[in-house]
Protein backbone atom coordinates (compact mmCIF):
# COMPACT_ATOMS: atom_id res chain seq x y z
CA UNK A 1 0.00 0.00 0.00
CA UNK A 2 2.90 2.23 1.08
CA UNK A 3 4.20 1.39 -2.50
CA UNK A 4 1.06 2.56 -4.63
CA UNK A 5 1.12 5.76 -2.81
CA UNK A 6 5.00 6.74 -3.72
CA UNK A 7 4.21 5.38 -7.16
CA UNK A 8 0.97 8.39 -7.51
CA UNK A 9 3.50 10.91 -5.91
CA UNK A 10 6.34 10.24 -8.40
CA UNK A 11 3.67 10.04 -11.08
CA UNK A 12 2.02 13.39 -10.00
CA UNK A 13 5.63 15.30 -9.51
CA UNK A 14 6.55 13.86 -13.17
CA UNK A 15 3.42 15.16 -14.14
CA UNK A 16 3.91 18.53 -12.59
CA UNK A 17 7.22 18.87 -13.82
CA UNK A 18 5.91 17.86 -17.52
CA UNK A 19 2.89 20.84 -17.32
CA UNK A 20 5.81 23.40 -16.14
CA UNK A 21 8.25 22.59 -18.80
CA UNK A 22 5.56 22.82 -21.59
CA UNK A 23 4.45 26.19 -19.97
CA UNK A 24 7.91 27.10 -20.40
CA UNK A 25 8.57 26.40 -24.00
CA UNK A 26 5.19 27.78 -24.85
CA UNK A 27 5.80 30.95 -23.10
CA UNK A 28 9.57 31.09 -24.61
CA UNK A 29 8.09 30.36 -28.12
CA UNK A 30 5.71 33.23 -27.84
CA UNK A 31 7.48 36.02 -26.96
CA UNK A 32 10.20 34.86 -29.60
CA UNK A 33 7.63 34.99 -32.32
CA UNK A 34 6.09 38.06 -31.22
CA UNK A 35 9.15 40.29 -30.67
CA UNK A 36 9.90 42.20 -33.89
CA UNK A 37 13.49 42.68 -35.69
CA UNK A 38 15.28 45.58 -35.15
CA UNK A 39 16.31 47.75 -38.16
CA UNK A 40 18.92 50.49 -37.27
CA UNK A 41 21.91 49.06 -34.31
CA UNK A 42 23.14 52.11 -31.94
CA UNK A 43 25.92 52.09 -30.99
CA UNK A 44 27.18 53.99 -27.96
CA UNK A 45 30.71 54.84 -26.28
CA UNK A 46 31.15 56.02 -22.45
CA UNK A 47 27.54 56.96 -22.77
CA UNK A 48 27.67 59.17 -25.87
CA UNK A 49 26.01 57.97 -29.43
CA UNK A 50 28.37 57.68 -31.64
CA UNK A 51 26.85 55.78 -34.80
CA UNK A 52 23.31 54.55 -36.04
CA UNK A 53 23.61 51.81 -38.48
CA UNK A 54 21.25 50.08 -40.87
CA UNK A 55 20.83 46.33 -39.81
CA UNK A 56 19.94 45.22 -43.28
CA UNK A 57 23.13 46.64 -44.73
CA UNK A 58 26.29 44.53 -44.08
CA UNK A 59 29.09 46.65 -42.46
CA UNK A 60 32.01 46.65 -40.53
CA UNK A 61 31.98 49.53 -37.87
CA UNK A 62 35.42 50.02 -35.93
CA UNK A 63 35.42 51.70 -32.28
CA UNK A 64 38.58 54.13 -31.56
CA UNK A 65 39.20 54.09 -27.54
CA UNK A 66 40.93 57.75 -26.02
CA UNK A 67 44.07 57.38 -27.85
CA UNK A 68 43.38 56.47 -31.21
CA UNK A 69 43.41 52.78 -30.90
CA UNK A 70 40.79 50.21 -31.95
CA UNK A 71 39.14 49.04 -28.91
CA UNK A 72 36.05 47.20 -30.95
CA UNK A 73 34.71 46.57 -33.89
CA UNK A 74 31.34 45.58 -34.75
CA UNK A 75 30.22 43.65 -37.70
CA UNK A 76 26.30 43.72 -39.44
CA UNK A 77 25.96 40.96 -41.71
CA UNK A 78 22.89 39.37 -42.90
CA UNK A 79 20.93 41.73 -40.50
CA UNK A 80 22.50 40.32 -37.56
CA UNK A 81 25.08 42.34 -35.35
CA UNK A 82 27.95 40.90 -33.46
CA UNK A 83 31.47 42.22 -31.93
CA UNK A 84 33.94 40.73 -34.31
CA UNK A 85 36.96 42.16 -31.90
CA UNK A 86 37.45 43.68 -29.00
CA UNK A 87 40.65 44.66 -26.61
CA UNK A 88 39.47 44.09 -23.28
CA UNK A 89 40.72 41.03 -21.39
CA UNK A 90 37.73 38.81 -20.99
CA UNK A 91 36.06 39.03 -24.86
CA UNK A 92 32.36 38.30 -23.07
CA UNK A 93 31.30 40.97 -26.02
CA UNK A 94 32.72 38.87 -28.76
CA UNK A 95 31.45 35.15 -27.33
CA UNK A 96 27.80 37.29 -27.37
CA UNK A 97 25.46 35.85 -29.58
CA UNK A 98 24.46 37.32 -32.39
CA UNK A 99 21.64 40.34 -32.21
CA UNK A 100 18.77 41.40 -34.41
CA UNK A 101 15.54 41.46 -32.59
CA UNK A 102 14.21 45.09 -31.12
CA UNK A 103 15.78 46.34 -28.05
CA UNK A 104 18.52 43.55 -27.95
CA UNK A 105 22.07 44.26 -26.91
CA UNK A 106 25.57 43.66 -26.95
CA UNK A 107 27.77 45.42 -23.52
CA UNK A 108 31.49 45.72 -23.25
CA UNK A 109 32.09 47.13 -19.88
CA UNK A 110 35.56 47.55 -20.09
CA UNK A 111 35.39 49.94 -23.29
CA UNK A 112 32.24 51.01 -22.28
CA UNK A 113 30.85 50.49 -25.59
CA UNK A 114 27.09 49.41 -26.00
CA UNK A 115 25.50 47.87 -29.10
CA UNK A 116 21.61 47.86 -29.50
CA UNK A 117 19.44 47.30 -32.12
CA UNK A 118 15.96 49.23 -32.51
CA UNK A 119 12.99 49.57 -34.82
CA UNK A 120 12.94 53.74 -33.31
CA UNK A 121 16.14 55.75 -33.70
CA UNK A 122 15.12 58.15 -31.41
CA UNK A 123 16.00 56.28 -28.77
CA UNK A 124 19.21 56.81 -26.47
CA UNK A 125 20.72 54.41 -24.17
CA UNK A 126 22.10 57.33 -21.86
CA UNK A 127 18.76 58.52 -21.52
CA UNK A 128 18.31 55.39 -19.39
CA UNK A 129 20.51 56.10 -16.56
CA UNK A 130 22.75 53.10 -17.19
CA UNK A 131 25.20 53.42 -13.81
CA UNK A 132 27.97 50.75 -14.60
CA UNK A 133 30.61 53.34 -15.87
CA UNK A 134 31.76 54.43 -12.64
CA UNK A 135 30.57 54.45 -8.67
CA UNK A 136 27.56 56.31 -7.84
CA UNK A 137 28.14 59.97 -7.35
CA UNK A 138 30.72 60.41 -9.52
CA UNK A 139 30.79 62.69 -12.80
CA UNK A 140 31.13 59.60 -15.18
CA UNK A 141 27.41 58.15 -14.33
CA UNK A 142 25.81 61.92 -15.87
CA UNK A 143 23.52 61.42 -18.49
CA UNK A 144 21.92 63.96 -21.19
CA UNK A 145 18.88 64.83 -18.40
CA UNK A 146 21.67 65.57 -15.73
CA UNK A 147 23.50 67.98 -17.66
Amino acid sequence: MVLKVQNKKRKNDIILIAVIIALAALIFILINSFSSNGNKVIIEQDAKQIAILDLNKNQEYKIYDKNGNICNTVIISGGLASMKYANCKDKICVNHNKISKNNESIICLPNKVIVITSDDVTIRLSDKRLNFFGPVGCDCNRTARDI
